[in-house]
């Protein structure tokens, strides 16, 4: 229980208004998360900024009080869902700081100002230095940041000067920067730009242990060089912020590179036969394309069939001029997006006519430019294709599909699939569906019963034959979205020791009381068992 001076002390550090407690009907929008079941919690504090943070930290260490981090609630994984824990809003720290190029330009905003006059702020900037004959570097401007600002409202006042942080999700409106550079976050285009950690330059913030930060930086990736996206470990070491999912401390103000807004985009859908084809085109497609290559996405055969059958106004728009096959007997469908105009959408149709890979691809392709509207809507369509084996609409869909965001070499894609197909032998009750970012490895795969019963009672029998597979071909479980509290047991039971001993240490050294997301990777007991 919590006591009633560590209320008092939260209270006098951000003010009796920001914090929420059990009596407040706002108080349900932070216990529910993205996916799974309610949580509790006895209080949401809502800290102003850095300081506020930093001794909401401190009070939180004195009276060994858990918190649980709050930013966009967009998260997969419930690592934002309460089990008790004191919920850490950090919304409020949501302000833009500052722009400034690789010759020494800067702009600073010192005040909250609305969109339309940071833009007009912008705009004024750069006509100032064009005046001045001192042109802004817009090859190289990166952009500071506290940590609550959105994808969506970052993109909205960079358009200004026709630049952009390229963290394409369907979660951008309230996905935080902040958020999405200490999990990793990877969006569609990670085959060109890495993840939003990559993407970073330096995090500044508060240690679980209520330490200032400093400028913390990435060092070189500890993870193998041919797979971008690894959440299962800390990407860039225990001495940063970056990539270390909020369980060593917190960001709240961050430095990223931005990029200029592809003025056109091509896109073409095609027809697979195999993993092994896809590995191969992939590596043609950016031998001949290099950067302009931006995706590079899958949807298998059942996913595909998902889409068509619970979303067929995406086909009828899409396929308009060009025709879908009367059956989708593809194994695999291809969608690779590339940045350019109209000549470069001819130079694709003419190498893959050209490339003798496509002599294995069945099917088709289309030139359609919105064909990735068809993978951004594979996570609908296999919502969808769960409810309608529930036996009831008030059944959670997790009591019927065992759903996993895998990541590995492409090269080792192909026969990790035969391998989980094969459990159909064992489960004959599943479709397996999978989709994802296949051009850097990682794969949501999907695992839905659909004789009408429940997974209960075989889930957990069903789940460690899946995590056996994937540890035999060197595949992580959970990859662009974290660990967090749903693979905690997963991480601990199929980690290396080598692996499990290092973030250990870096969460003794930063959060030894694991006040800070005390469940997510199995913290509290990797802590207390070392």
């Amino acid at each position: 229980m919590l006591s009633p001076d560590c209320i008092a002390a939260l209270q006098s550090i951000v003010g009796p208004s920001y914090c929420i407690d059990e009596s407040s009907p706002a108080i349900s929008s932070y216990i529910t998360p993205e996916r799974g079941l309610p949580g509790h919690t006895p209080l949401v504090v809502r800290p102003a900024d850095h300081a506020q943070l930093q001794a909401v930290l401190a009070a939180c260490n004195q009276f060994r009080a858990p918190l649980v981090i709050r930013a966009g609630n967009t998260g997969l994984v419930e690592a934002q869902r309460p089990e008790g824990e004191i919920v850490l809003d950090l919304s409020r720290i949501n302000r833009l700081l500052s722009l400034q190029d690789a010759a020494g330009h800067q702009v600073t905003f010192t005040t909250p100002d609305d969109i339309t006059e940071t833009e007009a702020r912008i705009t004024h900037w750069r006509r100032e230095l064009e005046a001045g004959k001192d042109a802004l570097d817009t090859e190289t401007i990166t952009l500071t940041a506290q940590t609550a600002l959105s994808i969506y409202a970052t993109n909205q006042v960079l358009e200004v000067i026709g630049r952009t942080i390229p963290i394409e999700m369907a979660s951008h409106y309230t996905a935080s920067l902040g958020a999405c550079v200490a999990n990793g976050t990877a969006a569609a285009n990670a085959i060109r730009y890495g993840t939003a950690a990559d993407q970073a330059v330096a995090a500044w913030g508060i240690w679980g242990n209520g330490e200032d930060t400093g400028e913390t930086q990435k060092k070189s990736r500890n993870v193998p060089c041919n797979l971008i996206i690894n959440s299962a470990r800390f990407p860039y070491g225990g001495d940063t912020l970056i990539g270390t999912q909020g369980v060593l401390g917190i960001i709240t103000r961050l430095t990223i590179t931005t990029q200029h807004i592809p003025q056109e985009r091509q896109a073409v859908l095609l027809a697979m036969d195999s993993y092994i084809a896809i590995e191969q085109l992939k590596q043609a497609v950016q031998q001949r394309f290099g950067e302009q290559l931006e995706q590079y996405e899958l949807i298998s055969a059942a996913s595909m069939r998902q889409i068509r059958q619970h979303k067929e106004d995406i086909f009828a728009r899409l396929f308009a001029m060009h025709p879908a096959p009367a059956t989708l007997d593809a194994p695999y469908y291809v969608m690779i997006q590339l940045m350019g105009g109209s000549d470069l959408a001819e130079q694709l149709l003419i190498f893959l006519q050209e490339t003798d890979i496509l002599e294995q691809h069945i099917g088709y392709a289309s030139d359609a430019g919105d064909v990735k509207s068809l993978r951004h809507f594979a996570t609908e369509a296999s919502n969808l294709a769960t409810d309608a084996v529930k036996a009831s609409p008030a059944d959670e869909r997790e009591h019927y599909r065992l759903a996993l965001d895998i990541a590995m070499p492409l090269a080792k894609i192909d026969a990790c699939m035969r391998d989980l197909y094969a459990l159909r032998d064992i489960y004959p009750f599943l479709t397996i569906a999978e989709f994802g970012h296949i051009g850097v490895g990682a794969l949501h795969v999907h695992l839905i019963r659909t004789d009408g019963e429940p997974l209960t009672a075989i889930k957990k029998e069903l789940l460690n034959d899946v995590l056996q597979c994937l540890a035999r071909h060197g595949a992580t479980y959970s990859a662009e979205h974290g660990v967090g509290t749903k693979w905690a047991e997963a991480f601990i039971a199929y980690t290396p020791p080598e692996i499990l001993q290092e973030m250990t240490a870096a969460m003794r050294a930063h959060d030894p009381h694991a006040i800070l997301n005390p469940r997510a990777f199995g913290k509290v007991r990797l802590l207390s068992e070392t």
